[in-house]
């Protein structure tokens, strides 16, 4: 099952997803940022898990920690983010 989950755009976002998710894309519906994540199935009896989400702007200098996966790189007005999961983060 495919579920969408809204992605507020800030340095960091704790994203709650059901364990075993799988991100597959991320981008702009409408205005607003989403996630779209392959769920297990029936996600209502899988708990859940915080995955640590955190979005850099186009630009700034900065360097990607070897822990930071990239996911994807959407528009949002006029921006461009960059979306990495911290795998040190997560709460699994």
């Amino acid at each position: 099952m495919i579920f969408k989950y809204a992605l507020p755009i800030q340095d960091e976002v704790d994203l709650s997803l059901p364990k075993g998710s799988k991100i597959l894309r991320i981008e702009c519906q409408g205005n607003e940022p989403k996630v779209w994540a392959m769920v297990p199935r029936p996600p209502e009896y899988v708990p859940n898990e915080i995955r640590k989400i955190k979005i850099f702007g186009t630009g700034p200098q900065f360097s990607i920690p070897e822990h930071l996966d990239y996911l994807a790189t959407f528009q949002h007005q006029n921006f461009v983010w960059h979306v990495f999961e911290d795998l040190n983060g997560a709460k699994r």
